[in-house]
């Protein structure tokens, strides 16, 4: 019976760790990126960035594929679609330049790590920050220009 039970919580762990790796980014090459979305790459590095990694994961039952960058000594993440199409783009900025509401909004959650513009077709979205809380966890925050709660990407 004992041998029963053990057995039943080892496939119930399997399971919920299975399903916890499942939503998470998984590192890819260039090799492995469809044709349309490696050519986004390479057009990113043309231009001047520098490919820091590659990850897939899907997002809404779909597909993404995201690049990590450098351009112009700073931080940029870019999520594209299966045909090559940038989704969303994410700017590291300074806290500084935010509107005075959307940094106080930051602010209010915990110590701010960092943060990130982040459009989509190339209007502004939202701002992203990863927060640290008094407890030391760091959480994601995303708020608007005028400082209210968005809810996170995903």
């Amino acid at each position: 019976m004992q041998k029963i039970i053990r057995a039943g919580m080892l496939s119930g762990l399997a399971l919920a760790l299975g399903v916890s790796v499942w939503g998470q980014d998984h590192a890819t090459t260039m090799a492995k990126l469809p044709a349309p979305v490696r050519a986004t790459v390479e057009a990113q590095v043309a231009q001047g960035a520098k490919l820091r990694g590659l990850s897939t994961d899907m997002e809404n039952g779909q597909r993404e594929y995201e690049a990590e960058l450098t351009v112009a000594g700073k931080h940029r993440d870019i999520a594209m679609d299966a045909t090559g199409r940038i989704t969303e783009q994410e700017d590291a900025v300074k806290l500084a330049s935010l509107p005075a509401a959307a940094q106080a909004a930051l602010r209010k959650q915990g110590t701010v790590v960092r943060v990130e513009a982040v459009s989509a077709q190339g209007k502004f979205e939202a701002y992203e920050a990863v927060v640290r809380k008094a407890n030391g966890k760091r959480v994601e925050v995303r708020v608007d220009k005028a400082g209210q709660a968005l809810p996170d990407n995903g």
